[in-house]
């Protein structure tokens, strides 16, 4: 995820994805140009970039220079307000659900949350107090479907999508009760 900001005192939240993330030479400070992305209204109002989409970095246009001057003479010091804060969100409620206060996880058992007609948004921080130890806490996956391969000889076999690659990834596996 990369926070984007602007003269605006606004700020708003870029997902980039796969390849794309892995790949991404950007740095704090930047002027990101960003073309095609997808706007949600999940956790208030945020972008997603596609496979479509075109992010440049820096690129040599009038926006990117008068950017690149108040960034670098005030916005740098500046604070920044999220994009649609106060706003009302298809998820039910003000500011979606960033604007949800933080709940205990006995107080979302007792309340119910989660369990009428319309889905309820909360915010909750826990802790991880025990691991699963007795198998694998990851698998090897397909770079293409992110599905489970198998290794056959110095090459991994994807049985879902048909690809034979000779590299993998490895993808964690969470169980939440």
């Amino acid at each position: 995820n990369i926070t984007l900001v602007d003269d605006t005192r606004k700020s708003v939240t870029l997902t980039v994805w796969g390849d794309r993330a892995d790949g991404f030479e950007g740095h704090v400070g930047d002027i990101l140009l960003c073309k095609g992305a997808k706007v949600s209204d999940f956790g208030g109002r945020s972008l997603s970039s596609m496979m479509s989409s075109q992010v440049l970095i820096n690129a040599p246009n009038d926006d990117v220079y008068r950017l690149r001057a108040w960034y670098d003479s005030a916005g740098r010091h500046e604070s920044f307000s999220p994009v649609g804060e106060g706003m009302a969100s298809s998820f039910g409620g003000q500011g979606g659900p960033r604007s949800t206060p933080h709940k205990m996880l006995l107080q979302i058992d007792r309340e119910q949350l989660g369990f009428g007609e319309k889905p309820d948004y909360i915010r909750s921080r826990v802790w991880v107090m025990y691991m699963k130890t007795d198998g694998m806490m990851y698998y090897p996956a397909c770079t293409k479907c992110k599905r489970k391969v198998t290794q056959s000889g110095e090459s991994w076999s994807c049985e879902s999508c048909g690809t034979t690659s000779p590299t993998c990834t490895y993808r964690y596996i969470i169980s939440v009760l």
